[in-house]
């Protein structure tokens, strides 16, 4: 028996896939779009669970219709996940790893230091204590942290200088330390890779 091969042309199907509307806008743009959506210190994931709100059983759904109130998720708020959904999940397909831990006020400053970056400032300067770098509309910045031993914090110190401490073994056992958007979560400080933060 002889095997005959046939050769099947693939179908490119690049040419046909719709274009992903989000990748039109800017970085700074997604941001803005985010920031329409969430509350002041809030961060995307505490946003993504409030407009998630909660899977409510058919007997609690019910009481609340008899009372005339209103179920938790209204349709506005399912368009809210899913826009902010698709905005989070753009940002992190394009390297911005820590999306669901930025804050408003984290993305309201960045918004601006960029807008001023792109702008310029009216010194015409750029102040030391920022560091934005444009590549491709991403904005990064610095992560700043506080570390605790015992009841005594120490900070606000940059992510280079915690990388720093840890190597020279400064964090003892039982050490803290919380990102300054965000002091009342605390990790330890063995468990950090502060490389990590550092452009």
């Amino acid at each position: 028996m002889q095997k005959v091969s046939v050769e099947i042309p693939l179908k490119d199907f690049s040419k046909e896939s719709t274009p992903d509307p989000l990748s039109r806008l800017s970085t700074v743009e997604i941001m803005e779009q985010i920031v329409a959506i969430i509350k002041p210190n809030e961060t995307i994931t505490k946003a993504l669970k409030r407009l998630g709100g909660t899977q409510l059983s058919a007997s609690q759904r019910l009481k609340l219709k008899k009372k005339g109130q209103a179920l938790p998720n209204s349709a506005a708020d399912k368009d809210s996940l899913e826009k902010l959904t698709s905005l989070s999940d753009w940002l992190l397909h394009q390297g911005r790893d820590s999306v669901y831990q930025d804050t408003f006020e984290k993305l309201k400053h960045e918004i601006a230091s960029a807008s001023e970056d792109i702008f310029g400032d009216e010194s015409g300067e750029q102040s030391s204590s920022k560091r934005v770098k444009l590549d491709q509309a991403a904005v990064t910045v610095e992560v700043n942290w506080y570390y605790k031993i015992g009841d005594k914090m120490h900070g606000p110190l940059s992510s280079s200088e915690m990388l720093q401490m840890q190597n020279n073994s400064v964090f003892k056992a039982g050490t803290k330390v919380c990102k300054e958007s965000n002091k009342d979560l605390f990790y330890p400080a063995n468990r950090i890779d502060f490389d990590d933060y550092i452009d």
